[in-house]
């Protein structure tokens, strides 16, 4: 019938949002009588949740993209269903066949709160052109921290690079979190945080990273280590990359950037650059890790708005979204991953990936997450807590100070967050 269906986004970058708003465009040519609209809210993700908990119920989106850092935070909410609320028992294949990293990632309490979109992942990207002028294998890239180091001072010396590696706040994350999900440590206890029970401890001084850190303030000391801050635009490390007057050599960066880094080589003309991805290296040890990590990106959440056939309206919306068709389409126009094995094997994922290898490695990592404790956190004020584990980071490599005590000092920090959210949702 005659409805509107209201889509909240956070999609970043040129590509992504279009295709996004095509899709919407499709759904509703498909479905008479259907509009749909798209907004995308500006704020942290606490304060768009707390927009969405004071509209009256008439007048709320009924999908939000959340990302993947605030399950806790909505599933701990009162304003969304579970997708069980729309199939039963019995979910349609879309949903059902997901990989198990990212269901798990989005699960609370066994039950599934959300449906993986824009699933991303870490990656190191690099000019593969680059390294080959600089005696470099383009096809093996480093897979572990000394490789890493090795292949910095390689192309350093080389004199192809200024620098062999733009580091940034965000790095963080991928440095000490991503290598623990790969080695099955947990960070934040209990099972980072998963089973709702208040939090005892956090450790961000995980084996191998007071070692890491100190290497790369000696590299970073010596110009080796290109250290961007807070990177505010998001763009400032892929632009080292292919600086003409001093290029960076690597960089790591989600893999939701690589379709509009194309565009804009492509744009811009430099065709002498050839994009290069390679999972992110992880371990001080001489074998890596097996792949995986933590899922980067979003899911759709269906926003409660007391109605119910709103509410299927808005499910068989978020369906059409995430047929494999649908995320097939997203992940070969960008750098997202498809959510299923349907997706991936569809042929506009495999002719992007023929025309694109680079773009078949975040997908290669994502279906290799684990789906278990140690591969994903659960936890309130998400964005407090890595504010506390990039500065951990941030003052041993950029100024020197001593890794164990920085480490140390935050870690009490985030945990006076996590603590913080537990009396909040405590509290009647």
């Amino acid at each position: 019938g005659e409805r509107t269906l209201v889509v909240w986004h956070r999609l970043g970058g040129d590509i992504a949002p279009a295709y996004l708003a095509a899709e919407l465009e499709a759904f509703a040519a498909a479905h008479p009588g259907v509009t749909t609209e798209l907004f995308q809210p500006s704020g942290r993700p606490d304060e768009v949740l707390a927009r969405i908990a004071e509209l009256p119920p008439a007048e709320r989106p009924d999908l939000l993209m959340g990302p993947s850092g605030a399950v806790r935070l909505h599933a701990d909410s009162d304003v969304f269903l579970e997708p069980a609320d729309c199939t039963g028992d019995d979910p349609p294949p879309a949903i059902a066949d997901i990989h198990e990293g990212m269901r798990f990632h989005y699960t609370v309490a066994g039950t599934l709160r959300a449906v993986p979109y824009n699933v991303s992942v870490p990656v190191t990207l690099y000019d593969r052109n680059r390294w080959i002028a600089a005696g470099l294998d383009p096809d093996d890239p480093p897979a572990t921290f000394p490789e890493l180091l090795a292949t910095i001072d390689t192309l350093v010396s080389s004199g192809e690079v200024a620098s062999g590696l733009a580091l940034y706040d965000r790095s963080a994350n991928w440095l000490i979190a991503q290598t623990a999900a790969r080695e099955g440590r947990i960070v934040i206890e209990p099972a980072n945080g998963r089973t709702g029970e208040p939090i005892e401890s956090i450790e961000f001084e995980q084996p191998g990273v007071v070692e890491l850190l100190t290497e790369l303030h000696t590299r970073e000391a010596d110009g080796r280590v290109l250290w961007q801050l807070d990177n505010p635009n998001g763009t400032d490390d892929l632009l080292a990359l292919v600086d003409r007057e001093r290029p960076t050599g690597m960089t790591f960066h989600t893999s939701a950037a690589l379709g509009d880094a194309q565009a804009f080589l492509d744009a811009a003309g430099y065709d002498d650059i050839a994009i290069g991805a390679a999972p992110m290296p992880a371990g001080m040890d001489a074998e890596p890790p097996p792949l995986g990590g933590q899922v980067g990106g979003g899911a759709w959440w269906l926003v409660d708005r007391d109605d119910p056939e709103q509410a299927a309206a808005a499910w068989q919306l978020l369906e059409w979204l995430v047929r494999p068709e649908g995320v097939g389409g997203l992940a070969a126009a960008t750098g997202y991953v498809p959510t299923s094995p349907a997706a991936a094997a569809t042929p506009v994922v495999q002719q992007a990936w023929a025309e694109h290898p680079e773009r078949k490695v975040p997908y290669d990592v994502a279906v290799a997450v684990r789906a278990d404790d140690a591969a994903s956190w659960q936890i309130g004020f998400e964005p407090e807590v890595q504010r506390q584990l990039e500065l951990a980071v941030a003052y041993p490599i950029d100024a020197g100070s001593d890794p164990v005590s920085e480490l140390r000092k935050y870690e009490a920090l985030a945990l006076d967050w996590l603590r913080k959210y537990d009396q909040l949702v405590g509290t009647p």
